[in-house]
């Protein structure tokens, strides 16, 4: 009887807790539960929960704060923020949701079509329907020809073996969508026409330890460089990973960010490791860059 007591205690401990604070609840179990179906199940319920919370009015004065299941990158202006997540499934699948939802209210869901946009990703013109879903990190905001565009550097866990990054661009958001994408990343190659770019995409090793973000002091794009090598999974098969240099993309008064194939005067601190560590945060934060914050165990499902 005293087990049952127990277990009956516990039960209405998570459903008072659910019913409390949905989202927070949710949010732990479509990050941490150890059955993908029951992370999928939570994911489903959270995205429905966030959704009815963005319809509250002057929701886009609420910084979401106690919410640290999610990004909340900002427009430095205020006009708009950009909301994203992302729920492993299983190992061969993730999930991504976003929002963005501009300063009056209007929220424009994202659809994720990853799955269908394999070919000439770095090429192509997309909107809110033809989302590359990942979840962001990190926004830098450009004027080119008197127009800003915000560069949005994100993350995807891909695949069981390789995971990928990428700096998407918004050119323009209003009421009725969002525009992504902007021919403004150039390679030029001797005796070649220019590569242009409406977007740049790296796929690599999940083993590897990969930067994609921009830097302060270099005042460029930066990753790394990135050669082929047989991978040290089991069943991996070939796949990308670093060497321990960077390569870059310097924005110049043409407009464009000019790809640099070697950067001299950056040394690296540490040699690459086999274990996924994102653009150098500390263990005590995750990929959002948000303080982890360590909470009671609650009974596993």
């Amino acid at each position: 009887m005293r087990i049952l007591s127990i277990l009956s205690l516990s039960l209405f401990t998570l459903i008072s807790t659910a019913q409390k604070d949905p989202l927070d609840f949710y949010g732990d179990v479509m990050t941490n539960a150890v059955e993908g179906a029951h992370r999928s199940y939570a994911a489903d319920i959270f995205y429905k929960e966030l959704v009815s919370k963005l319809k509250e009015p002057n929701s886009f004065r609420d910084p979401m704060a106690d919410i640290e299941w999610i990004s909340k990158l900002y427009a430095a202006d205020s006009t708009f923020r950009v909301l994203s997540y992302q729920v492993k499934i299983n190992d061969d699948n993730f999930e991504s949701y976003g929002f963005v939802q501009r300063q009056n209210g209007v929220v424009i869901p994202l659809v994720n079509k990853s799955a269908e946009l394999e070919e000439d990703i770095e090429y192509l013109s997309l909107d809110q329907d033809n989302w590359l879903g990942v979840l962001y990190y990190n926004m830098l905001e450009v004027e080119i020809e008197g127009k800003i565009n915000y560069l949005l550097f994100g993350y995807d866990g891909y695949s069981k073996y390789d995971r990928r990054k990428v700096v998407e661009v918004i050119t323009e958001v209003t009421d009725k969508g969002v525009l992504f994408g902007n021919e403004i990343f150039i390679e030029e190659r001797e005796g070649e026409r220019p590569d242009k770019k409406q977007r740049l995409l790296i796929q690599y090793s999940g083993d590897s330890n990969v930067t994609f973000n921009y830097d302060d002091g270099l005042e460029m794009i930066v990753h790394d460089h990135l050669i082929t090598r047989m991978g040290l999974m089991p069943g991996q098969g070939a796949t990308q990973v670093s060497d321990g240099s960077l390569v870059g993309y310097k924005f110049k008064e043409d407009g464009y960010w000019h790809f640099i194939e070697k950067i001299y005067d950056y040394i690296s601190e540490e040699a690459p490791r086999p274990v996924p560590v994102f653009d150098g945060k500390k263990k005590d934060t995750n990929i959002i860059g948000n303080e982890v914050k360590k909470k009671k165990k609650r009974p596993k499902n």
